[in-house]
C-alpha cells in the first residue's frame, strides 16, 4: 500500500516475525511517554549539583558586587532571579525554584548586612526592604505535561 507505513510497528505494520496489533502499539507509546516524562522530571527536579553551583556563583557575585549602589545591586539580583525562574520554571520544578529564591534572600541579607558599620540590617529592616522593593516571585513558566 502506498502512503502507509507498512514496516513501522507504530502503525500496525510488520515488525520482525509478525504483526503488532494497534492497541499494543498505543500502550507501548503511552509507556514510552511515561518513561520520558519521568526522565525529564528527574532531570529538572533532582539536579543538586546545578543548584549548589548556582548558589555558589550567586554568592561569589554578591561578594564582588556588595560595593555597588543598592539600587544597581538590587536590579541586577532581580534580573538574575528572573532569568533563573524563566529557564528552570518548568512543570514539577516549583520546589526547586522556590528554594533557590529563599536561599538568594538569605545571601542578599548576609552581604547587604556586611556593607558598613553604621547600622545593622536586621531581618525586620530587610523584610521592609523586600516589601518596598520586591524580588520576582517564582512560578512555572512552561507547562511540559
Amino acid at each position: 500500500m502506498i502512503g502507509r507505513r507498512n514496516g513501522d510497528p507504530r502503525f500496525g505494520g510488520v515488525c520482525g516475525s509478525g504483526r503488532y496489533p494497534r492497541r499494543l502499539v498505543a500502550i507501548n507509546s503511552l509507556l514510552l511517554h511515561e518513561q520520558e516524562r519521568n526522565r525529564i522530571q528527574n532531570e529538572a527536579d533532582n539536579s543538586r549539583k546545578k543548584f549548589t553551583a548556582k548558589l555558589k556563583a550567586f554568592n561569589e557575585w554578591l561578594k564582588k558586587a556588595r560595593t555597588m549602589k543598592t539600587k544597581d545591586l538590587w536590579e541586577t539580583a532581580k534580573a538574575k532571579l528572573r532569568g533563573h525562574y524563566n529557564y528552570y520554571g518548568v512543570t514539577d520544578n516549583t520546589r526547586g525554584i522556590e528554594r533557590l529564591g529563599q536561599e538568594v534572600r538569605v545571601l542578599l541579607h548576609k552581604w547587604l548586612n556586611r556593607r558598613g558599620k553604621r547600622q545593622c540590617l536586621n531581618w525586620e529592616r530587610f523584610d521592609e526592604m523586600l516589601k518596598r522593593f520586591p524580588l520576582p516571585i517564582p512560578g512555572i513558566k512552561v507547562r511540559m505535561f
